[in-house]
């Protein structure tokens, strides 16, 4: 078993109270599942957020996380939430958070919030996920059809292989490889082993030398931002230097339009007083010069979206020196793994042990949706193809650098018009 499965299987079985020479559990039959639909978020709000607390999932699939998508961005593309509780007798097994969205003139289902979540997935009971029969996702997919009729094919997007060390039954359902991979790092004990395990000291002691010259240009403080009203402007703030940045790398950008912003600005309020949520600042004389947004799993930290001003400090790494700062925090909380999500971005592989795949998984059920979904299959293998050859992504990424310089020029301003407006709405 690899490291930090064994380490997330370990700390299940402390949960769970199971030894390591238990007895196999009876599987379980999809028969056994009585299906509930509820097409609105509040409807599942008390029993989502009472069920999360202990479910096999990821941060993204909280309650929180989906009412602010779902408030902020959930109507772009005609998206009506399609929540699947999956009761065994009185006691809830897995939820199921699907959408039905409008999609290249068909209606696909889809993990709700699938936009913008790194990983997606469903919340599962953790002893039901060790109990299912290998058919699982298939069978619930098969009593969807039939509950719900109207659905042209199922578009399942950026699926962890697993949830708590365990197999995600969604992600091997005739799936593809997503676009790039996921990557993570073990934890050590203390800094100094970690640190040394995956950089040499030279390189340590220029890291050192610069945290000491950026300090020289004012009071340097690492934070995590509580403040509801901060925290809201500074997400803002994190998203604009993203976006610039992205675009002058000639990269894709997720969080461009108004309703990615309006979605993280949300989520970033409402989950101030969230420990699994958090927002980490270098701050130079009170000003946030580089920002990060993190994601606590257990005991695993995803690191989601960060970015650093450019100007003077930016000469001195401060995106690089907060990521050793929040390293140095999630090995005081005892924290085990350390997950940089998916995308496959060079600075990722100094620190990593491990990739993982993310999986797509695509089920046409009619004419329409074998169309639609063939065309969204040739779209995800050519993004892939393009990523895995240096010339043609060096190609992409200049023809993709000069339209942001284009729509830059055509509407100049707008961004900070936009910016501007949010942080004071």
């Amino acid at each position: 078993m690899d490291l930090d499965l064994a380490v997330t299987e370990k700390s299940y079985q402390a949960e769970a109270g199971i030894g390591v020479f238990a007895a196999p559990l009876r599987p379980l039959t999809t028969a056994e599942f009585e299906l509930r639909i509820l097409n609105d978020l509040a409807d599942a709000r008390e029993t989502w957020l009472a069920f999360e607390e202990g479910a096999a999932c990821t941060p993204f699939q909280s309650y929180q996380w989906m009412h602010a998508w779902q408030f902020a961005a959930g109507g772009r593309n005609a998206v009506s939430p399609l929540v699947v509780l999956g009761y065994r007798g009185d006691r809830l097994a897995f939820i199921l958070p699907f959408a039905v969205e409008q999609w290249r003139g068909a209606r696909r289902l889809v993990w709700l919030g699938h936009e913008l979540a790194d990983y997606n997935g469903p919340l599962f009971d953790l002893d039901t996920l060790r109990r299912l029969p290998a058919d699982f996702a298939a069978a619930i997919v098969g009593r969807l059809r039939n509950l719900v009729p109207g659905i042209d094919y199922m578009y399942l997007a950026k699926q962890p292989e697993s949830l708590r060390g365990l197999p995600n039954p969604f992600a091997g359902f005739r799936s593809v490889p997503f676009t790039c991979r996921a990557h993570s790092a073990v934890l050590s004990d203390n800094w100094q082993d970690f640190s040394l395990a995956h950089r040499s000291v030279r390189s340590l002691r220029r890291l050192g030398e610069k945290e000491r010259k950026l300090a020289r240009l004012g009071e340097l403080a690492f934070q995590a931002v509580s403040s509801p009203i901060e925290r809201r402007q500074l997400m803002l703030r994190l998203v604009a230097w993203k976006v610039a940045q992205l675009e002058a790398r000639g990269e894709r950008v997720a969080f461009a339009d108004a309703a990615a912003r309006r979605f993280l600005r949300e989520l970033a309020r409402v989950t101030s007083d969230d420990p699994r949520y958090r927002l980490y600042a270098l701050k130079l004389d009170g000003r946030a010069v580089a920002l990060a947004f993190c994601l606590v799993d257990h005991a695993r930290l995803i690191y989601y979206l960060c970015a650093y001003e450019e100007g003077r400090a930016a000469r001195y790494s401060p995106g690089l020196l907060l990521l050793v700062h929040i390293f140095k925090q999630a090995i005081g909380e005892g924290l085990e793994v350390f997950d940089f999500s998916n995308g496959d971005e060079n600075y990722k592989a100094q620190w990593i042990d491990r990739s993982d795949a993310i999986l797509v998984s695509f089920v046409p059920f009619t004419l329409r949706g074998r169309l639609a979904a063939g065309l969204d299959r040739i779209e995800l293998e050519a993004v892939r193809r393009v990523k895995r050859h240096p010339r043609l992504r060096a190609v992409a990424n200049r023809l993709l650098k000069s339209w942001w310089d284009f729509k830059r020029g055509f509407a100049a301003g707008s961004q900070a018009g936009d910016l501007e407006r949010f942080e004071n709405s």
